[in-house]
């Protein structure tokens, strides 16, 4: 009997990629990330998850595996303004539909405009645009 030990939750299917649009998208994927905690029913606030980047981006508090996201440096040259409309950002929200589970972060390979999804997601039997066809290496 053989014993995999790549096996298990941990080394199956677990990591997913997903190609994000940049500006609005992004900052939908951070919000997303952050309140994954408190749907989860781990914590009520999406700070006090010790495992998220929440706490740097809401509250200042940084450390050096930390970088913050072009998208949320764009928010405001002024650190302490970028934190409060971040914070603004993860709070609860009156539309339900705003802090249930989002299929698209896991379903979907690129999120973005229509335009975006199309540029980056092949089609049944295409190949996708910019990525040439192999060439025939003639055995």
């Amino acid at each position: 009997m053989s014993y995999d030990l790549r096996g298990g939750h941990f080394w199956e299917r677990r990591y997913r990629a997903c190609l994000i649009e940049e500006e609005a998208y992004a900052l939908a994927a951070l919000r997303y990330l952050d309140r994954n905690p408190v749907r989860a029913a781990l914590v009520e606030e999406p700070t006090t998850y010790p495992w998220s980047s929440c706490v740097a981006y809401a509250l200042g508090m940084t450390n050096r595996l930390t970088t913050f996201h072009l998208s949320y440096l764009a928010l405001s040259p002024y650190a302490k303004v970028r934190q409060r409309q971040y914070r603004t950002l993860v709070a609860p929200s009156h539309d339900p539909q705003a802090d249930a589970r989002d299929p698209r972060w896991t379903s979907q390979r690129a999120v973005g405009s229509p335009a975006f999804v199309a540029r980056y997601v092949p089609r049944r039997g295409r190949r996708r645009i910019g990525i040439p066809p192999p060439q025939n290496q003639g055995v």
